[in-house]
């Protein structure tokens, strides 16, 4: 919603107040399926199912290699990514591009003139742009 009315991402800042979010509490309630509660849930059932047990060497040694495992598969994304936003610049310079991007395939592709990029023609310094 915030993506679609100011065609950039919400910053940084902001998600850590609570204030600037409580006003889309509505939307992503309503967006929400019980779908998307399956991975949270896998992940607290798991730790309740083994919690209780008395785990073998070899099921611990299992459940180590479990979580290495697990360790890389979130932790090389993450380096990927880290290394796609260095190479970038940073987060906002990165999703400056891409939403600058998505910007022009989504202009150019509305059919509607209204939406359309029109030229704008001023008498210089009469009407200030920001």
């Amino acid at each position: 919603m915030y993506f679609r009315t100011y065609f950039t991402s919400i910053p940084w800042d902001s998600y850590f107040l609570a204030g600037n979010l409580a006003d889309f509490s509505d939307s992503v309630l309503s967006s929400l399926r019980w779908s998307d509660l399956l991975f949270p849930l896998s992940t607290v059932l798991f730790f309740v199912l083994i919690r209780g047990q008395k785990l073998g060497d070899r099921l611990k040694e299992n459940l180590s290699r479990s979580l290495k495992f697990l360790a890389v598969c979130i932790g090389a994304p993450a380096f990927v990514l880290g290394v796609i936003f260095a190479f970038y610049g940073g987060y906002k310079k990165l999703t400056r591009l891409c939403l600058l991007t998505i910007r022009h395939a989504v202009l150019q592709s509305i059919p509607y003139p209204v939406l359309c990029i029109t030229s704008i023609y001023r008498i210089k310094q009469s009407i200030p742009l920001k």
